[in-house]
């Protein structure tokens, strides 16, 4: 009898090994990704260029422009934007963005990004990766991997199973799992929160001006980024309003990217043009215009505002 419980879980314990053995090389696979990113983030550019006006910014998988090149990205169409409005202003824009990052992975490196680019004026993007506040989040395109999805869905149901929680009733979905989520969401919006603010605070004394930019087809990620420049006192770019005057009109799908998420090359331009009004009402922006905006002055770590700011 033993004997033929042992030849029948034997193909049982293959198939589970199997998927350990995808899922770690997953795993794997998507800390590599998220290194390389992070590591062409911080050598893109060798230093800051001291005549620029330098523009630093620093987000997700947006802001890195994905799923398109870098060229497409909104920082680098802000650059072209920027340059053909102000021919005679030196205006530099620094892309730091990595996708699947979180507010804590922006504020862990934010030090390194501020010292190699030495910013007048940063654009913050963060917030909508709640719940990958650690560091070893998956990297984006392998959470929209079908393979990845189906491979950690089989892998959990023979782990429900091989601890004979297989069959979850659905009234203890409804009366714990549910509420529970609502409750992870809340914490992953404070957590988020809490880290914005201190990347603001770093930013500040430095000495550089910050404007937070809203989610282009995110309304709660925009919310979120929204509270916070109101309670720093910053200014707050929005973007939502752009995406939704294009959905009343039945043209969302033109901004949004084969992914199904991210902005398109459309999207990243719009975002550009919607940014660039922003900066250019920015105090010590070459050829700035009239701010209607509320600045909060900027102090170094010395409490003296920085000269020429």
């Amino acid at each position: 009898m033993a004997e033929l419980i042992r030849r029948r879980l034997r193909p049982l314990a293959r198939l589970a090994l199997i998927f350990v053995g995808i899922e770690c090389g997953l795993r794997l696979l998507a800390a590599g990704f998220r290194v390389q990113q992070f590591y062409l983030a911080e050598h893109r550019e060798e230093g800051p260029d001291p005549g620029a006006y330098r523009i630093l910014c620093v987000g997700e998988s947006t802001t890195r422009g994905f799923p398109g090149p870098l060229a497409q990205s909104y920082p680098a169409q802000l650059e072209d934007l920027l340059r053909a409005r102000h021919p005679g202003a030196n205006v530099k824009v620094y892309n730091r963005g990595v996708s699947a990052i979180s507010a804590y992975d922006i504020y862990a490196h934010l030090p390194k990004y501020l010292r190699q680019t030495r910013p007048q004026l940063v654009v913050l993007q963060a917030g909508n990766n709640m719940g990958s506040i650690w560091p070893d989040s998956q990297a984006a395109f392998l959470d929209r991997s079908m393979t990845f999805r189906l491979g950690l869905l089989s892998w959990r149901i023979l782990a429900l199973a091989w601890r004979g929680r297989l069959i979850v009733s659905r009234a203890y979905h409804d009366a714990y799992l549910v509420p529970k989520e609502g409750v992870r969401r809340e914490m992953d919006q404070q957590t988020t929160r809490r880290y914005m603010d201190l990347c603001v605070r770093r930013i500040q004394e430095e000495g550089a001006r910050v404007i937070l930019l809203g989610y282009f087809n995110s309304p709660d990620g925009s919310e979120l980024l929204r509270e916070a420049a109101r309670s720093l006192g910053v200014p707050f770019c929005p973007t939502y309003d752009i995406y939704q005057d294009y959905a009343r009109k039945g043209r969302a799908s033109e901004l949004i990217s084969e992914d199904g998420w991210h902005p398109s090359e459309l999207g990243y331009r719009l975002m550009a043009r919607r940014l660039a009004q922003a900066v250019e009402r920015a105090p010590g922006f070459p050829g700035a215009a009239p701010s209607s905006i509320s600045y909060s002055r900027p102090r170094t770590r010395t409490g003296r505002t920085r000269p020429g700011s």
